[in-house]
């Protein structure tokens, strides 16, 4: 009796380690065909694992987010959009007054303003340099938004420019782009020259009178003499 009793609790015992491993078996092989917890980790961890900014060099980056003129109604929102550009810290765009700009960030403005002035398709422009601290800038400014929303003079263009934004090679020196003197400063591109305007009603004025940038291009050709026509800087004859 005492041998049987035995043999049958090492039955029980050996059924019981085989329920266990058929249960683990089960188990895995669940696991393995239906890995869900493992794709959603994958794909839950790929934002953070994968950071496309890391790919580009910051300066690239920065290229990428900057490149742009800023449109003056993401500064004042009641200016209708796609009338006034503006050159500023890109801070603006949130706070009003933007906090300084950084050197880097004025020498990016400053290539901005050299490659407006420098464009075939602004050669008839009304540039406002300005500052946010400035209260004469504050009105001329709000003046500029009721003339622009108006729908007057449509066919100018207008650039208002953060001086302080700017990289300071842009009013002095040899190669300045502007000569600025006092905020607000209201200038008119003409082709490849300058005027200075005292109201924006004056500088409607002179942009309505000037020819369109053909004709003044052919006119200038024609004055322009054998050395002349050498080329150069176009920034050196503009203000």
């Amino acid at each position: 009796m005492y041998r049987t009793g035995s043999g049958d609790d090492m039955k029980c015992v050996w059924v019981g380690v085989a329920a266990i491993v058929i249960i683990y078996l089960m188990n895995r092989h669940t696991v393995l065909t239906h890995p869900r917890p493992i794709a959603f980790d994958a794909i839950a961890g790929l934002i953070s694992r994968v950071n496309p900014v890391r790919a580009v060099s910051s300066r690239i980056q920065r290229a990428l987010v900057e490149s742009d003129l800023i449109d003056g109604c993401e500064v004042w929102p009641e200016l209708k959009c796609g009338l006034v550009s503006l050159i500023d810290n890109a801070a603006v765009r949130k706070v009003l007054p933007p906090p300084p700009a950084d050197e880097s960030t004025k020498q990016i403005n400053l290539q901005r303003l050299v490659k407006f002035v420098e464009a075939k398709e602004n050669a008839k422009a009304c540039i406002i340099i300005f500052a946010h601290w400035c209260p004469h800038c504050k009105t001329l400014i709000k003046e500029l938004v009721e003339q622009a929303n108006s729908g007057k003079s449509v066919s100018h263009k207008y650039l208002l420019v953060n001086g302080e934004s700017v990289a300071s090679e842009a009013f002095t020196g040899d190669k300045k782009v502007v000569d600025l003197k006092y905020y607000p400063t209201i200038l008119c591109t003409i082709g490849s020259t300058g005027k200075e305007a005292t109201s924006l009603q004056d500088a409607n004025e002179i942009l309505d009178a000037a020819p369109t940038p053909d004709a003044a291009a052919a006119e200038t050709a024609q004055e322009a003499t054998p050395e002349e026509e050498g080329g150069g800087n176009v920034l050196d004859t503009l203000f």
